[in-house]
């Protein structure tokens, strides 16, 4: 799954990264990228709804032939079937494909947004790489002193995906522990990141 979702965010990062080039925001690209994709998605999700309406309706008429067929199950599954063709009713197109539809553009929404270093800054994997490892020290001996333990991968089960975030939490700890080992480009790319 992790894979699915990495693959499905390098289209969204690119989109992203454009987003975030001309407005230098990060917040404000990620509400535009979330806007054009409701957009795009709002006619699978009205049709969601419909169905969800729909099967709200079929369901008090399926009581109705439970009650009327009482303990001939085969009676009742074909009236169920005769009501379904009458109705036009499909429960596949009801909830399930817009689901379905919705399901990689949430994945990559998600994929992106964790790792805003690859996928927005179009930082290399090498750089990324010692940044989260650095940052990884960081949250350990902060919990340490703290005495809590931390969670492995953190929120996101993943330790790629939450690195990227603590990259940006502790950008101050790691700079200073690194110092030269990180270009200059990338130091500025990551601090002026808004």
């Amino acid at each position: 799954m992790e894979a699915f979702r990495e693959i499905l965010a390098i289209p969204f990062g690119w989109i992203l990264s454009f987003l975030y080039m001309f407005s230098q925001n990060y917040l404000f690209s990620l509400l535009i990228l979330t806007l054009f994709f409701r957009i795009i998605l709002l006619p699978s999700s009205i049709k969601q709804q419909k169905g969800a309406a729909k099967q709200l309706r079929m369901q008090s008429k399926i009581s109705k032939i439970k009650e009327k067929y009482k303990g001939d199950n085969r009676r009742i599954q074909e009236e169920q079937q005769a009501l379904y063709q009458r109705e036009g009713y499909s429960a596949m197109t009801a909830g399930c494909a817009p689901m379905l539809i919705q399901l990689p553009v949430m994945l990559g929404l998600y994929g992106v947004i964790y790792t805003p270093l690859s996928n927005v800054l179009r930082i290399s994997g090498d750089i990324i790489d010692i940044l989260v490892e650095k940052a990884a020290e960081i949250v350990a001996k902060a919990a340490e002193i703290a005495g809590t333990a931390p969670s492995p991968g953190g929120l996101l089960g993943t330790a790629m995906a939450s690195g990227q975030i603590d990259v940006l939490r502790n950008f101050p700890d790691i700079l200073a522990a690194l110092g030269n080992a990180i270009p200059a480009n990338v130091v500025e790319e990551i601090e002026k990141f808004n």
